[in-house]
């Protein structure tokens, strides 16, 4: 057996793969650094050039002579060694071992290094080629808020007078020394007498004949009106407050209704040419055409929409409005 084959043999069975690198001094092996054991008997073998085939290949290769056939590292193509087999002897093998390597000592160096670093970038490389990044975005959106506001009104009235509303308002009036009952949107007027009214319209009576033919507003003295529907109730020695698009008036004063209306008589015959309602005193007073019968001393019902205003002993009146 060779030195060269003796050295790697021992380099080998400590440290697997390894092999003498019998060009330095002292000779140690590839991985452990541990020193070679070499003998001193003859060799045939010439220094070892096949790694400079190998890393003319591939950059950073070596020869891995140990193999049978000997391949170069990555490649695994056949080593290549340039030099002819020399024959020496023994004595001589220690100068040639000597002096060789010396070109080849920094050069076999920068080859482990540089190989060991390929080594490394191959693994590094197969872990990065594995990995899997899934990149999420997620995204939120938020939903805007409007808040809203309620808003409320209050209509105000003034009392003892005329009252005026800004709204419409479903309102019920209440007078005194009487009792009317309306059982549909109107207003109702009694003074002793009873009266029937079969349509809508308004009666106005005081102590006369009062004819109407058209819709509009009955005055009547001393009685109680209660509307259940949306109307004017006008009342008399009493505070008035409406609540309901309209105006009413009533204190042993003059009065003014601001509702489209024509009806107002007192110690005399009143007569309207316009479609109207009938009105009569110390009697009961029927129509049979859209209109409202007002009666004294007794209790008044009226279907209809209409709109009442009483008064004591005063002059009344009635100006449409709007």
């Amino acid at each position: 057996m060779s030195n060269t084959t003796e050295c790697d043999a021992g380099c080998a069975a400590t440290y697997p793969g390894s092999y003498c690198k019998y060009w330095q001094t002292p000779s140690t092996c590839f991985g452990s650094n541990e020193p070679c054991s070499c003998g001193t008997s003859g060799t045939t073998e010439a220094p070892r050039n096949c790694d400079a085939g190998c890393a003319s290949d591939t950059p950073g290769s070596y020869c891995k002579y140990w193999a049978k056939p000997s391949l170069c590292h990555s490649s695994n193509a056949p080593c290549t060694c340039e030099v002819d087999p020399v024959t020496t002897t023994s004595g001589e093998t220690t100068d040639e071992v000597t002096e060789t390597p010396v070109v080849q000592e920094s050069t076999t160096d920068v080859i482990e290094e540089t190989s060991t670093a390929a080594s490394i970038a191959v693994d590094t490389t197969e872990i990065t080629s594995t990995a899997i990044v899934t990149d999420e975005v997620a995204t939120t959106t938020a939903a805007t808020a409007t808040d809203e506001i309620p808003v409320s009104t209050t209509a105000e009235e003034a009392t003892d007078a005329s009252a005026t509303t800004d709204s419409p308002v479903t309102a019920t009036a209440v007078a005194t020394t009487a009792e009317v009952i309306t059982e549909a949107p109107a207003t109702a007027v009694a003074t002793t007498a009873e009266v029937t009214t079969e349509a809508p319209a308004t009666a106005v009576a005081t102590t006369a004949e009062v004819i109407t033919e058209a819709p509009a507003t009955a005055v009547a003295t001393t009685a109680e009106v209660i509307t259940e529907a949306p109307a004017t109730a006008v009342a008399t020695t009493a505070e008035v407050i409406t609540e309901a698009p309209a105006t009413a008036v009533a204190t042993t004063a003059e009065v003014t209704t601001e509702a489209p209306a024509t009806a107002v008589a007192t110690t005399a015959e009143v007569i309207t040419e316009a479609p109207a309602t009938a009105v009569a005193t110390t009697a009961e007073v029927i129509t049979e055409a859209p209109a409202t019968a007002v009666a004294t001393t007794a209790e008044v019902i009226t279907e209809a929409p209409a709109t009442t205003i009483e008064a004591i002993n005063a002059e009344t009146t009635f100006s449409p409005s709007t």
